[in-house]
């Protein structure tokens, strides 16, 4: 009987089987690896999004209550401080929010294709911090107005609207609907 053994060939070929089946399977393994951190970062740079856009809408709110007041009412306000007030209270604690999202933007790493728009995030909330900044350290009531006049809701829109559209690009081409997103409202739509 003859002794059931591999020439070279065979072994090479088993060989070469073997590593090319691991080697696939490894490639297999790192690209669904790095599909999912490619979500888990998209998912962050939408949370921190919809964070903004949030305190974007208090911000609002907290102008139009200002600019409707008198300008007795704002020299009254004035002289209590705005720290002291409703409003500004609620300004500081925006800028306090606004800080700690500034920073973790910063440090965020977003996918590259979405880098540009977590840099128009980062942009607004600097933008926002420097309006609050300007109504809070306000001495006269033209200051105040001078300041609600340069709020620059527009800019901040077009901004996240330029930032949900490359977001929305960005989802297409990876596959991510829109729908099937917890947060879409707040994702997609300012």
């Amino acid at each position: 009987m003859s002794n059931p053994s591999l020439s070279g060939v065979q072994l090479f070929l088993l060989v070469y089987f073997f590593s090319l089946s691991l080697s696939l399977a490894v490639a297999y393994l790192y690209r669904r690896w790095q599909e999912g951190d490619m979500l888990r970062r998209f998912e962050d740079l939408m949370r921190h999004r919809a964070s903004l856009h949030g305190m974007l809408k208090i911000l609002s709110r907290e102008a139009q209550e200002i600019s409707s007041c008198s300008d007795e009412d704002l020299d009254h306000w004035l002289r209590r401080g705005p720290a002291y007030t409703p409003e500004g209270q609620t300004l500081s604690d925006v800028d306090r929010e606004m800080e700690i999202l500034h920073g973790e933007l910063l440090r965020l790493r977003a996918p590259k294709h979405l880098d540009s728009s977590r840099m128009h995030l980062v942009e607004t909330v600097e933008r926002a911090r420097e309006w609050i900044s300007r109504v809070l350290s306000s001495r006269t009531p033209a200051q105040i107005r001078s300041a609600l006049s340069m709020r620059a809701d527009e800019k901040t829109l077009a901004d996240l609207a330029r930032a949900n559209e490359r977001i929305r690009q960005f989802a297409l081409r990876h596959g991510i609907n829109e729908q099937d997103s917890f947060y879409h409202d707040s994702y997609f739509y300012v």
